[in-house]
């Protein structure tokens, strides 16, 4: 494999803090590009903890062209919101969890 996946995290939690983006990072196929949150203290405060050079908000990693897959760890009531957002982008994306719950999604 010639170049790693990109990741774009958006939400700050613990899982992704705990599981995922160390996750990531051990990974010989993928990186963190940028990491994006709420709160951009929150994001510049992960993104120096794992060493990435990119964060911004929510908006700023799913615009990112540099992005090749984005990692969803909102509160659960977002999921919805951004996974559409993304679909319609036609970009690959991940949820923390099952969108087998927002039953009105995979309608959409």
């Amino acid at each position: 494999m010639d170049s790693k996946i990109k990741f774009g995290i958006i939400g700050c939690s613990r899982i992704a803090k705990r599981s995922t983006i160390p996750a990531i990072i051990k990974s010989e196929f993928a990186e963190i590009e940028i990491i994006g949150s709420r709160s951009l203290d929150k994001a510049k405060t992960f993104s120096n903890e794992f060493n990435s050079q990119k964060f911004g908000t929510y908006e700023d990693v799913i615009s990112d062209d540099s992005v090749d897959a984005v990692y969803i760890s909102t509160p659960i009531g977002t999921h919805e919101e951004w996974a559409i957002k993304l679909h319609q982008q036609e970009s690959i994306f991940f949820v923390r969890n099952p969108l087998q719950h927002h039953l009105n999604l995979q309608k959409k």
